[in-house]
This record gives structure tokens, sequence and C-alpha cells, in this order.
């Protein structure tokens, strides 16, 4: 088969590598689509996989094989995929925590290649007739998003901003929506992505390079004060961008007294910030890690009735013969929202 291969920092070839072997237990999937994630970017550009991985993780497909133990899939079956195996034993996995497992038997990863073997008990979900492959695939960042809205208790009136609109702050945007959020201001440097963020729902959109952040979210929000800081009063803000002198920001000028920042991108660096803030204004500050099970199965709920717009994030479809040249478009932040890959 033709795979996707990681070889070095910023290199993934097209090659011929074996077809897998599927065991008694395991199926057989042909992918359909595989996005690419944020968390790939920073394996590709900072060189953090072993040469010879095969990487992806956002992606669907069909079963055209099974193992004769399987009883739960059949050939033919759509698949939705969460690719996380999990042990279900460990204390986390018994609160619900399935993010956040002790023993994981690992990460159905293997995406960027035309089959993928996958154990019977991976997480899954049949797709419903009129829905997708290519949307299916996005199961799994939607899902990501579903769990930072679900961190927080938020009233449809509460002033929400999200900080980046990349795919995952797109998303976030979306499931704030669906929940029936009423004031969602999202920040970006991208018009491109200001625009879409705009046509999915976002209340107000504010380009950093543009305007005055902090003072436009002040002037729609509403000002506070306490002791020295002013502040506006943002009831929740999602830092989605991975940029570190705007989670300072977020912390100290944005997020109002007993506020909540929601951290749900990752940093290339170690993070620092003025802490007085967060205490003094009683900030929490959480993370929010992948998704756990009530999240992946709303987030399935919200494909399958349509409450989400994924594929309006796709801003360019590659075949897998271009992977390389995919990651390279996909690193430009200013053009690029979402790169799909394709193999149908």
């Amino acid at each position: 088969m033709k795979a996707g291969v990681y070889k070095e920092k910023r290199l993934i070839s097209y090659e011929d590598v074996p077809d897998p072997v599927i065991g008694t237990n395991d199926i057989l999937l042909r992918v359909a689509a595989c996005g690419i994630c944020g968390s790939d970017l920073h394996v590709y550009g900072d060189g953090w996989a072993t040469a010879g991985d095969i990487l992806g993780h956002e992606y669907s497909g069909e079963v055209i094989e099974i193992g004769p133990s399987v009883t739960k899939h059949a050939v033919g079956d759509r698949l939705a995929l969460i690719p996380l195996v999990t042990c279900n034993a460990c204390v986390n996995c018994l609160a619900g925590r399935q993010n956040l497992c002790e023993n994981p038997r690992g990460a159905a990863t293997g995406g960027y290649a035309e089959l993928v073997s996958l154990p019977e008990d991976i997480i899954s979900f049949p797709v419903p007739d009129g829905l997708s492959l290519e949307e299916a695939a996005f199961l799994e960042p939607l899902s990501v998003a579903v769990r930072a809205v679900n961190r927080v208790q938020l009233e449809p009136s509460d002033p929400v901003v999200v900080l980046g609109l990349g795919s995952i702050g797109l998303s976030v945007v979306q499931v704030l929506k669906a929940h029936g959020m009423e004031q969602v201001i999202g920040v970006d440097l991208s018009p491109r992505r200001l625009e879409m963020a705009k046509k999915l729902g976002a209340d107000v959109t504010l380009n950093a390079k543009d305007v005055d952040v902090v003072s436009e979210i002040k002037a729609r929000f509403g000002t506070s004060k306490h002791r020295m800081y002013e502040f506006s009063r943002a009831r929740v803000v999602f830092e989605c961008s991975g940029a570190i002198p705007v989670l300072g920001q977020a912390i100290t000028d944005i997020v109002m007294t007993a506020g909540t920042v929601v951290m749900v991108a990752l940093f290339e660096q170690p993070v620092s910030f003025d802490a007085n803030p967060l205490v003094r204004k009683e900030v929490s500050l959480i993370g929010s890690y992948a998704y756990a099970k009530a999240d992946w199965e709303e987030a399935f709920q919200l494909l399958a009735d349509r409450k989400v717009d994924v594929l309006a994030t796709v801003t360019q479809r590659e075949p897998l013969a271009r992977i390389n040249e995919a990651f390279s478009v996909q690193l430009d932040k200013g053009e690029s929202v979402k790169v799909l890959i394709t193999l149908n």
C-alpha cells in the first residue's frame, strides 16, 4: 500500500509500505480522509517523531476485512473514529476521564496511509446515511472542542472570547453556538479565519493586527476594575492560539474576576506570565486535553444532527501523494485553516 512515512524534520515521503496484517480481533480499514492536526504540525516542524512513523489520527474509513473473532463490525461498515485505546480500568477511566487514562494501550495513528489495522474495540461510530466520510473525519478534532467547552459551566448570556481561530478555535466557536451562547468574540490575525468564524456563528470577530483587542473587548463586554487591574467582563476565555503573550493578556486584561481561562492550545516553549492577577482576580486557569466518552458522544451527535459545519473549515484538499506539500500548506496560518488528505 501507499503511505506518508515520516523521514525527518519537515519531510514526509509518499512511498510503498507493507500492507497491515490484521489479527483475530482486528479490523482492516480503508482510509477515506485524514485531517492534518496542529499536533501533527508540531511533529512535522519540530522533529518530534521517529523515522518510519506513519502519522495521522483525524481519520475515517470503510471496513474491508475483519478478523475471525470480530463481532462488533462487518465488512462495508463506514466508521468515524476516536483514535484512543484506553485500559477502561484505571481510576481516571472509571471516573469518565478516558483522556487521562493511566495505562493507555496506544493511540490508533496511521491515518496517512491507504489501510490501517485497528483493534475491534477501537472507539468508533457507524456513519449514518447523509453524513460523508470527510465529515466523519472531523469527529476527533470536534471532540477536542467539545471537551474544552464542557470544562466550564456557562449560561447563554455569558460573554465569551475565543483567542485563536485555527481548526480547533473555529470548532470551539461552533460548539459554543450549538450550546446557545449569545456573546462570542473570536480573535485572530488571519482575515480568512476571521471571515470563517463570522460565517460559523461568532457574534464579533477582531483582527489583532488592526485593532487593540483588549479595548475592543472592553467596549463590547464592559470594563471592571479590581485593585490595580482593569479588564473586560469576559466570563470565559478559550486560549486556542498557543501564543505565550496572548495567555498573559487573557489572564490580566480580558477575563473578569472569578472568570475562567481554558487552555486548549499546546505551546512550543515553556510559558511564563505574571501570576499576580491570576491570584488577585481569583481567575481559574484550567487545561483541556483531548476528550473523554461524554465529549466524543456529544461531538458525534453534533455531526449527525448537522449542528456544526465542519467542512466549512476545509481550505484545501490534497491527495496522499502530495502529503509533504499538504503539510507545507497547513503551516501557512494566514491562508490555511484545515488541510484534508483525501484517499478516495
